[in-house]
């Protein structure tokens, strides 16, 4: 019984009695007391539980809703319960756990129930609600967390979710052959296996099993990320983007790189040094790989379990014979070193997973580092500034090393960007288009653009060649002293018009000591002990630049860096970017 309720017929009890007691007159009844508490509202209850196929015990569980917000902990068997006193549904849960070692994020939402005097709604917590919730709102299940509240739950109606729900199922169980039956991913009853009972998971939690063969923990970030993707390209009103949620579930089947979850079969873009892109897909299942631009060949991987997200793809077409060398990051980006091994010459670039996204999505101020050939200009690196308006139409500016690095605006006239059919951008100018440019929103959401002003990868002369990656601006903080960073470097250099490249070099270094006041490190590299100073935030806020010096009798020039932070890449330039003679460019991607 409510206490306050009780409290109220007590009183009423003690009013009749005093009334008998010759309280009133007798001719006539007393009036009805008057209730003055307000009755407790209703809560809304929020139960579920928290697996991967293996409980999320002790996992802490935040929960935001249309109206009012909750927290609790998951017990041993992963299941949670809490109440939200004047809660409104939708809701959205996450739920922060680990899993062998690996911290793990997962998202799920609500739906509606009854209960006597309040409102109950049940949802699971798994991979499976994950890649569903990034389905159904076409966006990274962590932003919709964060945004979520009154608006944001519009996003969140019941068929919405239920045609979400239909489509993962049902790409899953096409591609994969995981059926789930009559299973509701929200509302059917989860018994988890855990570590003292790991045979007691039912059919939801062996379901889970399956899927965690085929998407580890590890890898299943990149999946939902090509899920959200996927479904914000076909709801962006321009029809289905170049990857669908078919070929993401395509892409489970096929696995993972043998000891590199970050590296998920796929398709992928790559852009040489030159501004060649091709879109190539990836199977690691069977180690084959196609080069994408007509669906064959394919070419041979080959894979070191000594070097973990490093691989070799070999083939042949018409009659040359190549070589490409891969590394992936943690972000499932990376660089690549090609060589043409029947012609000679070889050239370096970045690789990351097809995406599409709005013009909205390029809307705002860019960084950006082109590099290659311009016509009529020697080999040489253009350092700039691009800001693309609501209204499509773009102003760049360059950073000119010979003006102590003041951005100045370049003389392009009516340059505006508009979206191209395989979900990049054409950036245009009266004559037509100038640079094509890609993006790939990395897992923690960060969005990077990579371009080409030489798609087709033209050898000739009257055609621009060059590539660009451009990134958010940003200020750059100073790393602890002690830490380290593990990283594989790409090298290009030009000397006196000749071009080569070396091998794919994996190393690391540690950092000495840091100079807060003048924005510095001194960092030692691992493989020769090389010592160096590294100032942040020059020459511009989101670069690195490195002097030259001299260690152990050998000297090394000056450099200016480029950094993605999102992707763990960096691009290195000589410190002279215009050099006639000299030209150096570097890919790290942190491993």
């Amino acid at each position: 019984m409510n206490p306050n309720v009780s409290k109220t017929l007590a009183a009423s009890a003690v009013a009749l009695l005093i009334s008998g007691c010759g309280g009133g007159s007798g001719d006539a009844a007393d009036p009805a007391p008057t209730q003055n508490e307000t009755p407790t509202p209703p809560t809304l209850q929020v139960s579920g539980t928290a697996a991967t196929g293996l409980a999320l015990a002790g996992s802490a569980v935040d929960v935001k809703c249309a109206a009012g917000t909750g927290t609790a902990t998951t017990d041993a068997s992963g299941a949670f319960m809490l109440t939200i006193a004047d809660g409104a549904l939708p809701c959205i849960i996450k739920v922060t756990g680990n899993v062998n070692g690996t911290t793990v994020t997962l998202h799920s939402v609500t739906e509606a129930g009854t209960g006597e005097g309040s409102t109950t709604a049940i949802a699971n917590v798994t991979p499976l609600t994950e890649m569903i919730v990034a389905q159904l709102t076409g966006s990274l299940p962590g932003d919709l967390f964060e945004s979520f509240d009154a608006n944001g739950s519009a996003k969140v109606t019941q068929a919405q979710l239920i045609t979400a729900t239909a489509a993962v199922v049902s790409a899953l169980k096409a591609a994969t052959g995981i059926d789930l039956g009559d299973i509701d991913p929200f509302k059917s009853p989860l018994v988890a296996a855990t570590p003292v009972a790991p045979d007691q998971g039912n059919a939801y939690d062996q379901i889970l099993d399956k899927l965690k063969e085929k998407v580890s923990t590890e890898a299943l970030p990149l999946i939902v990320n090509q899920i959200a993707a996927a479904a914000g390209a076909a709801g962006d009103g321009s029809g289905a983007g170049p990857v669908t949620l078919g070929d993401v579930m395509a892409s489970v089947e096929g696995g993972s790189l043998p000891g590199c979850p970050a590296a998920v079969s796929g398709k992928y873009r790559t852009i040489d040094y030159w501004g060649r892109t091709l879109v190539r897909q990836f199977d690691f299942k069977s180690l084959k790989v196609n080069r994408g631009d007509n669906g064959q060949p394919l070419f041979d991987i080959a894979v070191d379990p000594a070097k973990p997200c490093e691989f070799t793809a070999t083939g042949t077409v018409d009659a040359v014979e190549s070589r490409h060398d891969f590394v992936i990051g943690a972000s499932g980006a990376g660089g690549y070193r090609s060589q043409n091994l029947t012609e000679g010459g070889s050239t370096i670039g970045y690789i990351f997973p097809v995406q599409a996204h709005a013009l909205s999505a390029i809307t705002g101020t860019w960084n950006f580092l082109q590099s290659g050939y311009l016509t009529g200009e020697p080999v040489g690196h253009f350092p700039g500034q691009l800001v693309v308006g609501e209204d499509r139409k773009v102003d760049v500016c360059d950073y000119r090393p010979e003006l102590d690095w003041a951005c100045e605006s370049d003389d392009v006239a009516d340059l505006n960007v508009s979206s191209a059919a395989d979900g990049g951008f054409s950036l245009d100018e009266a004559g037509g288009s100038v640079a094509r440019l890609f993006g790939y929103r990395a897992p923690d959401g960060q969005l990077t653009v990579f371009g080409t002003t030489n798609p087709t990868g033209s050898r000739e002369d009257l055609v621009e060649q060059t590539s660009i990656v451009a990134s958010r601006p940003r200020t750059l903080g100073l790393p602890a002293v002690d830490s380290s960073t593990r990283y594989w470097d790409l090298n290009q250099s030009r000397l006196n018009g000749i071009n080569s490249t070396t091998p794919i070099e994996a190393n690391s270094t540690k950092v000495l000591a840091v100079d807060a006041t003048n924005a510095s490190f001194t960092r030692e590299r691992l493989s020769d002990e090389r010592q160096d100073t590294v100032l942040v935030n020059r020459p511009v806020d989101g670069f690195r630049f490195r002097p030259p010096g001299t260690w152990n009798g050998q000297s090394f020039g000056g450099t200016v860096q480029f950094t993605v932070p999102s992707l763990g890449i960096n691009a290195s330039i000589n410190g002279a970017p215009s050099s006639p003679t000299l030209h150096f460019y570097a890919i790290s991607v942190t491993r």
